[in-house]
């Protein structure tokens, strides 16, 4: 209990094994019957179930198949890809691999197949109600002027193809290029057969479809070399027309001999710029010196340098030794002297008029050479604007040549492709091939009725005690003591078994049956709960002792009168009906309604005496509700009440209160704090947890005691084996007294 509010709380406690083991045994009978039943219904199904045979044939595909010529860009596929085994694996399982055995074989005539032939099997026992289910829900709706005929047939094809992909098990083998075809059958040559035949149709398949491939590939390509050529003879026309307009020849050559001409220009231009400037620098040398003597200019290098000028100056340097040799030997008046001084001045004499021509020729010749430069210079722009023009001319040349010589590339990839599949057309290697034929099946692969069995065993055994365990998990009513102890935190005073009531003779009531000792477990419960409550209240001077439930019809009033039988014989015991809303103790005597009770005693201050009832078989007093109060809980919680407690107190060693249920009225509270603890008595397989934790928790908060909680109808203590104990000893007992 939290001492903070009052509240009845258990704390969670770990999951009990123990709890789901004990349940598992006690329905284990009831288990172990259902596996058994359906063990031998599962061997009668299985043994009516036709034999299925199954044959497999093992299909090497090729990672790349061999050509004769390749021409993989047009038709091939990347085959070192997954995706691509995967791809052959779906066309084994699709329709058309299917359509084709189908129509190869005619198995549309096969009653297998068509349905014709009925044969019991789990599965289309299963798949014909899940169709039926279908076609019953979804029902296609069918135009109203179709023929009966052609939906007939349509269904018949449609129901062929179904049941032979259901037949149909493609199974790669990992880590390989192998593939296993599988076929089941009732027959065991139409299994091997089939498999067979599925691995070839699609080898067949394959090559029918590369075939096809190639020869659309084949028209394609031929479409396709008569738009190219057309497009060569175009571009062709297109570059003779504009060489033909241009007056062109090689656009190459025409680049070469423009280079050429601009080159050569360029150097006579260098050259005539030298000869100019060389000229532009004597002549402005001769402007500088116009005023100077002739013979100073013997001075300026570029003018004595001069051939001709060197010459005279090497002669009359000559002379002038020449003269100075015969001045040494002659005189001047001697004839050789002055024919010497003569030839020298002759020899100056010319070379101031050589000098003079000299002088001229510079000048001209600087004009020549500048004109020749200005010339040239002219000539270069007119050559740099043809060669503008013709660049522009070799462009729209060199683009209608390169047309013509991408459509001459794709004209002639076209016509090597188109010569490739003409040579390929007719050949197509295979894909894949049968590595191991399917072989026929001696012996059915199922169904395997032991296996079946032992697995529909299996499965019902795993769920009738999942079940169980669910059931125990999810279960909130009370069972048995353990449950009380575990799901209430409280361990109960007492387990009263439940009455086995005989289907032949005299019933009895509950009181006959204590009395009367016939159901030893039941009354030994009784006297057990009375030793343990005598031993709880030993130390106690407690004479009062009050029954409560949470709910009606719970079985506190017939515990309560037990209770008070078996103590009645040690002490003097008053049993008192306090549920003045539903009593039900004076019934278990044979007391009517009109019996005079405790509401007599309270409202109609009857004598106590009258109200008294003495049972004479058992010796018990018993204190009846007498007739149904309209305001029971002022009668119970009023000060007359309590003196007829502490009354009856001094009469009697222990008084009995059988209490209204506590989680309905609030009587059992008034009545708990007049005898300060309750007794609470629970219904196995039937109070709820929440409910006694509610009441629990309802009593506490109003600081009454719990004496113990009681369960009551509990199947605990009915065991062949106890029943055996108390059998025996009942008559043992019954032996001494005789």
């Amino acid at each position: 209990m939290d001492s903070n509010t009052k509240k009845f709380t258990i704390e969670e406690s770990v999951i009990d094994i123990g709890r789901y083991i004990g349940a598992l045994k006690k329905r284990a009978l009831i288990i172990l019957t259902i596996v058994f039943m359906m063990a031998c219904a599962t061997y009668l199904v299985t043994k009516q179930m036709s034999p299925v045979y199954r044959a497999t044939a093992t299909l090497l595909i090729e990672a790349k198949a061999s050509k004769a010529v390749s021409i993989e860009e047009i038709v091939g596929i990347d085959s070192s890809k997954q995706e691509y085994y995967q791809t052959q694996y779906e066309i084994m399982r699709s329709n058309h691999i299917a359509e084709k055995v189908i129509k190869q074989f005619q198995l549309e005539k096969n009653p297998e197949f068509n349905g014709q032939e009925t044969h019991f099997s789990i599965q289309s026992f299963v798949f014909r109600y899940v169709y039926l289910l279908r076609n019953t829900i979804f029902a296609p709706e069918q135009p109203e002027n179709a023929k009966e005929e052609f939906v007939a047939s349509l269904k018949t094809k449609r129901r062929v193809l179904e049941t032979f992909k259901s037949k149909l098990t493609i199974t790669p083998i990992r880590k390989t290029q192998l593939v296993m075809i599988t076929f089941e059958s009732y027959n065991p040559i139409t299994a091997a057969t089939l498999a067979n035949a599925i691995g070839t149709a699609y080898i067949e398949s394959n090559i029918e479809a590369r075939l096809l491939v190639n020869q659309e590939a084949s028209n394609w390509i031929a479409t396709k070399l008569e738009e190219l050529s057309g497009n060569l003879k175009a571009s062709e026309a297109r570059l003779t027309e504009f060489q033909k307009e241009q007056g062109l020849v090689d656009a190459k050559g025409i680049d070469s001999l423009q280079t050429n001409e601009l080159t050569y220009l360029t150097t006579q231009i260098a050259n005539a710029r030298d000869r100019r400037l060389a000229a532009e620098s004597l002549y402005s040398v001769l402007r500088q010196n116009k005023n100077a003597d002739i013979s100073s200019l013997y001075a300026i290098s570029q003018i004595s340098n001069h051939p001709q000028i060197r010459d005279l100056r090497l002669k009359e340097a000559e002379q002038q030794k020449y003269v100075s040799q015969l001045a040494e030997r002659y005189g001047p008046k001697h004839d050789k002297m002055i024919q010497a001084k003569a030839e020298l001045e002759s020899i100056r004499s010319l070379s101031l008029r050589v000098l003079k021509q000299l002088a001229k020729g510079i000048e001209k010749e600087y004009t020549a050479a500048k004109h020749q430069e200005q010339a040239l210079l002219r000539e270069m722009e007119n050559k740099k604007h043809a060669f503008q023009d013709l660049s522009l001319k070799r462009a729209e040349f060199e683009k209608l040549e390169r047309s013509v010589i991408n459509d001459r590339k794709l004209y002639d990839l076209f016509l090597n492709r188109k010569k490739e599949t003409s040579v390929t057309s007719d050949y197509q290697a295979a894909v894949a091939r049968i590595t191991d034929r399917a072989l026929i099946p001696l012996k059915p692969s199922k169904p395997s009725k032991l296996k079946i069995v032992i697995l529909v065993s299996g499965l019902t055994f795993v769920m009738l005690a999942t079940l169980v365990i669910l059931r125990e998990s999810v279960r909130n009513d009370l069972e048995l003591p353990s449950d009380v102890e575990e799901k209430i935190g409280l361990t109960p005073i007492g387990s009263i078994p439940k009455l086995k009531r005989s289907w032949f003779g005299t019933r009895k009531s509950d009181v006959e049956l204590f009395l009367s000792g016939e159901n030893s477990p039941f009354s030994e419960a009784i006297r057990s709960l009375r030793t343990r409550l005598l031993l709880n209240t030993a130390n106690s001077d407690r004479k009062r002792f009050a029954v409560t439930s949470p709910l009606p019809a719970e079985g506190k009033s017939t515990i309560a009168a037990n209770l008070a039988l078996s103590l009645v014989k040690m002490e003097r015991v008053v049993l008192i009906d306090a549920d003045l809303r539903r009593p039900s103790v004076g019934k278990l005597f044979g007391l009517s309604m009109s019996h005079a009770g405790l509401s007599n005693y309270m409202m109609l201050d009857e004598v106590l005496e009258h109200c008294l009832y003495h049972d004479k078989e058992s010796g018990l007093t018993v204190l009846p509700s007498g007739f149904i109060p309209p305001n029971p809980q002022e009668l119970l919680g009023s000060k007359k009440f309590a003196n007829l407690l502490d009354k009856l107190e001094e009469r009697f060693d222990k008084i009995i209160i059988d209490c209204p249920p506590a989680m309905v009225v609030s009587d059992a509270l008034i009545i708990g704090h007049l005898t300060d603890a309750l007794m609470m008595v629970i219904k196995a397989n039937s109070t709820k947890t929440k409910h006694v934790r509610k009441t629990l928790s309802d009593i506490l908060e109003h600081n009454i005691k719990i004496d113990g909680v009681i369960l009551n109808k509990s199947k605990e203590a009915t065991s062949r084996k106890s029943n055996a104990y108390y059998a025996s000893y009942a008559y043992k007992a019954q032996t001494k007294q005789s």
